[in-house]
């Protein structure tokens, strides 16, 4: 492909780093999509491999890593928050409301509670891209991403 197809298509080189973003940001909620169609399984069970999930698409896959630790530094911040909140927050939205018609999860507005889910699953994975032992991070922040979101749990008879 010659550089003038390229720049047809793309203007600049962060409009080609965007697409790559996008498209390994597309992957990531793919295997979320595929953890989260298990069939027969409850929400929380849902929404907990839907995590690890997340973090694990990070830890197995190199191309990822350091795709996701430029990306701040390539796009900024705020254009990064936007492309992953247009791709995950509708999936994550979603698994609150399975969990909210079952009157399982504590009294919370979901709308807020899928953003600041999304946020901390962000954040874990930004420590697995760039931690020595991404396996090791992945598996200590899946472990706290899991206790953190059983807090939204409803107690038990009530």
């Amino acid at each position: 492909m010659s550089k003038g197809a390229v720049h047809h298509h793309f203007p600049d080189k962060r409009s080609i780093f965007d697409e790559v973003f996008r498209e390994s940001q597309r992957a990531v909620m793919a295997q979320v999509a595929e953890a989260a169609s298990a069939e027969g399984a409850s929400p929380w069970a849902l929404a907990e491999s839907s995590a690890r999930a997340f973090l694990r698409s990070f830890e197995t896959d190199a191309d990822k890593r350091p795709l996701l630790r430029q990306s701040a530094g390539v796009l900024g911040a705020e254009r990064c928050r936007r492309i992953d909140e247009a791709l995950a927050l509708p999936q994550m939205r979603f698994l609150l409301e399975l969990l909210d018609e079952r009157g399982e999860p504590q009294p919370a507005d979901l709308d807020a509670a899928a953003t600041v889910i999304f946020r901390m699953l962000c954040e874990a994975a930004t420590s697995v891209a760039f931690a020595r032992a991404p396996g090791k991070a992945a598996r200590e922040a899946g472990q706290v991403v899991i206790h953190l979101l059983s807090g939204l749990r409803r107690p038990a008879g009530s």
